[in-house]
């Protein structure tokens, strides 16, 4: 008996035991589908990369089922779907997928098994902007090259991750732009369309964003302008001369403001300031130093009109520092003669230590006062002001006394009525190869 009991027994564990391993002990708690789960359900892509997402059929309980859900976008020029078969179902119940970035927008990819489905959302973004400026100026190693005064648009192109143009897709993207230094370069924030004023390089920046009226949020891009000065709009007296000669530059379009002229910032490549006289709206003069060598120099009028833009002018120089136009090594009658008041300009060294001029107040019936500032434009040089007879004769170094260490040095004298002096101008001390600009300002 107790044999059969034990065959009974036996044979009862070993039909459990082959239940065990053909049938799932849950398969009677599970029921039908009735959702599909996704791994993300919004998602942000830069256009040309992807993200792995993967997708579930499950029943009101959560348990995964057999059925792998099959997936598609909406827009496939916004992005697309590829299904991984190597890894969809193998082994666990899930269908693994890429959701690649095609073009800019927004659209839907949709993962659906029978009835059932599950909606991603997806954002496309680019990678980054690139600009560009709608003009015939030049491409330098600092971006774009762009005349003062003149227009561009900055034209802004969406790339992909990758750094290659897209079709922007179904949404349409906007974009907003800045400048670095609005004086150099201005621009309008929504269309791109600038200006440019003073010279100097600056820095238009943009940031893509999808709304018109939203802040920018997406992706940017940055473009180097180099702002230079411009051709001269108008017309120069003379293009050539010798130092301290002058010429007159004249605007076609009025643009010397009389309200700006004193920003007016004349410059030369040696760094030597023109003196700039007599400026009205349409005329602005100037006096060559005598530091400019023979040959053609740029001449940059800065400052010009409310905008500051700047103009250049090429000036030719026909006759060295050592020809300045008031050269005279001459102490008498015959020194050149300074008879109005203004700035004048030479040039001595060491080896050129003096020039003289003559101030002639011999027709005068009242004594006559001078009041000069004398500038250069080298500080560790001593230049000093000294007033002699025609024949010669020492008289002084003025009330106010232009024989001092001072740079500048301002000397005042009174000439008496009927007197005829000379004014001189002396290379005091300093190296003996350096040659000095002087500036002489003569009230």
């Amino acid at each position: 008996m107790k044999r059969n009991a034990f065959r009974l027994s036996g044979a009862l564990i070993a039909a459990f035991a082959v239940a065990g391993c053909t049938d799932d002990p849950t398969e009677s708690l599970r029921q039908g589908a009735t959702q599909v789960t996704t791994s993300l359900s919004y998602v942000e892509i830069i256009i040309g990369d992807s993200v792995v997402v993967t997708a579930q059929t499950k029943d009101a309980q959560g348990n995964a089922l057999a059925l792998l859900p099959d997936v598609a976008a909406a827009n496939t020029a916004i992005a697309s779907t590829n299904i991984d078969a190597a890894i969809s179902g193998k082994p666990a119940p899930l269908t693994q997928f890429s959701i690649l970035a095609n073009g800019f927008g927004v659209t839907t990819v949709t993962a659906t098994s029978g009835a059932l489905s599950r909606d991603i959302t997806v954002q496309t973004w680019p990678g980054s902007i690139g600009l560009s400026g709608a003009t015939d100026e030049d491409m330098t190693a600092n971006g774009i090259q762009v005349s003062s005064g003149s227009a561009l648009t900055i034209v802004p192109t969406a790339l992909s991750s990758g750094g290659n143009p897209f079709t922007t897709g179904n949404g349409g993207l906007f974009y907003r732009f800045t400048s670095s230094d609005a004086s150099i370069l201005a621009i309008d924030s929504v269309t791109g369309d600038a200006t440019t004023a003073a010279p100097g390089l600056g820095v238009v920046s943009v940031t893509s964003t999808q709304l018109s009226d939203s802040a920018s949020t997406g992706a940017t891009g940055t473009l180097s302008i180099e702002v230079v000065p411009g051709p001269l709009v108008g017309t120069i007296s003379s293009a050539t001369g010798v130092v301290g000669s002058a010429a007159t530059i004249t605007s076609t379009a009025g643009l010397f403001d009389a309200t700006t002229v004193g920003t007016f910032d004349l410059l030369d490549p040696a760094g030597y300031p023109p003196a700039a006289f007599a400026n009205d709206a349409n005329n602005f003069s100037f006096v060559a130093p005598p530091n400019l060598s023979v040959g053609a120099h740029s001449l940059v009028i800065s400052g010009i009109g409310p905008n500051e833009l700047a103009q250049e002018v090429t000036y030719t120089v026909v006759a060295g520092p050592d020809a300045d136009l008031w050269e005279s090594d001459v102490l008498g009658p015959t020194s050149p003669l300074l008879s109005a008041d203004g700035r004048y300009f030479i040039n001595i060294s060491a080896a050129d230590p003096d020039d003289f001029f003559l101030i002639d107040n011999t027709a005068g019936t009242a004594d006559l006062t001078v009041d000069m500032m004398v500038n250069w434009n080298d500080g560790a040089i001593d230049v000093d002001v000294v007033f002699w007879d025609t024949a010669g004769n020492f008289l002084t170094c003025g009330s106010t006394s232009g024989c001092t260490g001072a740079h500048p040095e301002h000397a005042v004298a009174t000439i008496p009525a009927g007197e005829a002096w000379v004014l001189n101008i002396n290379y005091f001390s300093g190296p003996a190869a350096t040659d000095v600009s002087i500036d002489i300002t003569l009230n």
